[in-house]
């Protein structure tokens, strides 16, 4: 940390030495930029191992620290990179930690969602899990993590709601219902809309509905 400060601290010396009579107002905002950025690093050295909830992607991690609660997270890509797949990868972690998951299906159906949940799960091809073109051997592999994923039960999934009063009572009732209830998902923003409330513009709506599911989260922990 002292080595990287030092040297970014002599490099923004050397900036300041044809300023003139700005140079001690330059020195102060150095000594504030090097300070700061020094109380940063020693706070990600000092949390970067107390991780509440893996990403599953340990390069991730180790930028984010991983989920907590009362928290949102906005995958924003353009189409097709990969952005349910991704959430998927957060979901199947938050089920190998035990927790309870909700996942709002607002484009995807219920069959899709478990078929790249399974990819994910048995390192089977979702081609091929899609498709039905499976080995004996992949088969029974498939139906065993289906088996163990109703046994244990911590998957809620809706394909039903896109208004998000409705998402807001749902995910204040499942709450209320499962104490272990620690992540939803909403997939995607994007295809939910305020049935309520007028708005000038679509972007103001996503926006405001982007500021309640926040306030859900920090109310309701998750």
């Amino acid at each position: 940390v002292s080595e990287i400060c030092g040297l970014l601290e002599s490099k923004l010396l050397e900036l300041t030495m044809t300023t003139g009579s700005k140079i001690n107002e330059v020195r102060d905002f150095e000594k504030e930029l090097v300070q700061s950025l020094t109380n940063r690093v020693n706070f990600y050295e000092k949390n970067k191992s107390s991780i509440v909830f893996s990403t599953g992607l340990k390069e991730l991690d180790e930028h984010t620290n991983g989920f907590d609660t009362k928290s949102n997270w906005i995958i924003s890509a353009s189409t097709s990179i990969g952005k349910t797949q991704l959430a998927v990868q957060f979901v199947n972690e938050m089920l190998k930690a035990r927790k309870k998951v909700m996942y709002f299906l607002l484009e995807d159906s219920k069959e899709m969602f478990m078929c790249r949940l399974l990819a994910l799960r048995t390192n089977i091809p979702l081609a091929s899990i899609i498709s039905g073109n499976l080995s004996n051997k992949n088969l029974s592999t498939v139906i065993k993590e289906i088996d163990i994923l109703k046994q244990e039960n911590y998957l809620l999934l809706d394909d039903e709601t896109t208004e998000i009063n409705e998402i807001l009572n749902k995910i204040k009732l499942s709450k209320l219902r499962h104490s272990n209830l620690t992540m939803y998902v909403l997939d995607y923003i994007g295809l939910s809309y305020d049935g309520v409330n007028q708005y000038a513009t679509r972007e103001q709506e996503l926006s405001r509905i982007s500021k309640r599911l926040l306030e859900a989260s920090k109310k309701h922990d998750l």
